[in-house]
Formats: structure tokens, C-alpha cells, sequence
């Protein structure tokens, strides 16, 4: 009988796999990768950067877009509050992600 062919099937595998991952999850320098965590997470805080500037950006177009509406077009408030309710959902996301995970 041949060991390397039985390796082919889902079982052994699956064994092997979950025997990695617990050998790998018991040491702490595999899981932290020696400083990795630390680029991570200085990587993490610059798209959370971009992500409120790109936020502010957002609800300034939505509100100068409304009050245009408002002012030179003569639309209906229904319209233009549709409007800014949405730029303020899409501006405030990044800040509801952080609030929710941390």
C-alpha cells in the first residue's frame, strides 16, 4: 500500500493541516512573525487615515450639492434630504467600523 497516495484523501489531510495550525498558533513568534504585526497595524492606521479624509470629502459634496439644489434649482427638501442622509451614511462608515471593533 502506498502512504503517499492515502495522503490524496480528505482526512489525513485535514489532520495535517489542523496539526500545523495548532503547532504554528502554541508558538508566539510564528504568530507574530517577529515585528510583522506591528507593520500591520501602522498599515491598518494609514487606510483608516485615507478612509476619513476620503469620509469628509463625501459629506462636503453632498452638503454643497444640497444646498445648490436648494438654493438655484428650487428642489423639493424630500430630494435633497434623500441626498444627505446617504453622503452622511458614507461618511460616518468609517467611524461606525472602528466603533464596532473596538
Amino acid at each position: 500500500m502506498n502512504r503517499l497516495k492515502d495522503l490524496g484523501t480528505p482526512r489525513p489531510r485535514l489532520a495535517f493541516m489542523a496539526a500545523c495550525i495548532l503547532l504554528l498558533a502554541t508558538l508566539p513568534d510564528f504568530a507574530q512573525a517577529s515585528g510583522g504585526l506591528q507593520r500591520v497595524n501602522s498599515f491598518m492606521a494609514g487606510i483608516v487615515t485615507v478612509l476619513r479624509g476620503a469620509s469628509v470629502a463625501t459629506v462636503t459634496i453632498a452638503i454643497i450639492w444640497a444646498g445648490y439644489k436648494l438654493l438655484f434649482r428650487h428642489a423639493d427638501v424630500l430630494d435633497v434630504v434623500r441626498v444627505v442622509l446617504a453622503g452622511l451614511l458614507i461618511g460616518a462608515s468609517a467611524e461606525i467600523a472602528r466603533y464596532l471593533l473596538t
